[in-house]
């Protein structure tokens, strides 16, 4: 979905990260579930890095309801990376025709690539 909706706009996406919060699929065996403390390590790390490398505008694409604790950490990463802005979006709140053109790119796509998420705008509270 990620991917369908950046493609008209010529912005990354970066791989999935295909791990996370997930203690209550232990019972099936293989199934891989990262401590809540590692997946906020992982995605600090992976912002320090795309920070370094000079993004600036940063969506999250959340998959796994698992996961949400990054929300918060996301906000409180960019409150302490000024020049960033960071914004953490479930896949399944996007519009069903996502990907279909411009035109209907998902609300978090469309704030951060219209300007609307500017690393010179204040944070507003409906941002995560």
């Amino acid at each position: 979905m990620a991917a369908d909706a950046a493609e008209p706009l010529g912005v990354p996406v970066f791989p999935v990260v295909p791990h996370g919060v997930t203690p209550y699929f232990r019972e099936f065996p293989g199934s891989i579930s990262l401590k809540v403390e590692t997946h906020l390590r992982l995605v600090g790390d992976i912002l320090d890095g795309m920070a370094h490398s000079g993004f600036r505008r940063i969506l999250i694409v959340n998959g796994h309801g698992g996961n949400n604790a990054v929300q918060q950490f996301a906000l409180e990463w960019a409150a302490d990376h000024p020049g960033c802005r960071v914004l953490f979006h479930n896949w399944w709140n996007a519009p069903r025709d996502v990907g279909q053109g411009a035109g209907n790119r998902s609300r978090g796509v469309a704030r951060l690539v219209d300007g609307e998420l500017s690393v010179d705008a204040p944070a507003r509270r409906d941002d995560a």
